[in-house]
């Protein structure tokens, strides 16, 4: 537990980093809206449908 505190402290995120920028989710949230197709979206983004369908 103290490390993981240290570690904090000096700014350090733990786990996985996100798939999609924020930028990217932007786009992602403009492609939906314009009607595209959540499969083509994904696959021009290299992520998984699930990804893209979480995206809100």
């Amino acid at each position: 537990m103290e490390g993981l505190q240290a570690a904090r402290a000096k700014g350090r995120i733990g786990g996985r980093p996100p798939a999609l920028s924020e930028d990217q989710k932007a786009e992602v949230l403009r492609m939906k809206s314009e009607g595209r197709a959540m499969k083509d979206i994904a696959a021009l983004f290299k992520v998984s449908l699930a990804t893209v369908k979480r995206v809100s």
